[in-house]
């Protein structure tokens, strides 16, 4: 079994928190979230997130490889909304 090192998390909402918490607990180097409001970013890198981007003023992408090093291994969407993923 391949060991998740590095993982994107889109959203700090009650799931998005709870993936990013069972991702650090089972092994990620890296948990990086992304999110759009600011209070859940604070609340998300006081609680189990190694890094963490506002999606308003930067490009998940390039912050995220600026952030770990590499790519994401694992992207989780945690949002919920239609069509985020297209």
């Amino acid at each position: 079994m391949q060991c998740i090192t590095d993982s994107e998390l889109d959203g700090t909402g009650p799931i998005g928190l709870a993936t990013a918490y069972w991702a650090k607990f089972l092994g990620a180097r890296h948990v990086i979230v992304s999110e759009l409001d600011r209070n859940r970013l604070s609340m998300a890198e006081n609680f189990c997130a190694t890094g963490i981007i506002d999606s308003n003023k930067e490009e998940v992408k390039p912050q995220f490889e600026k952030l770990s090093g590499s790519t994401p291994d694992v992207i989780f969407e945690c949002v919920g909304i239609p069509g985020m993923i297209e």
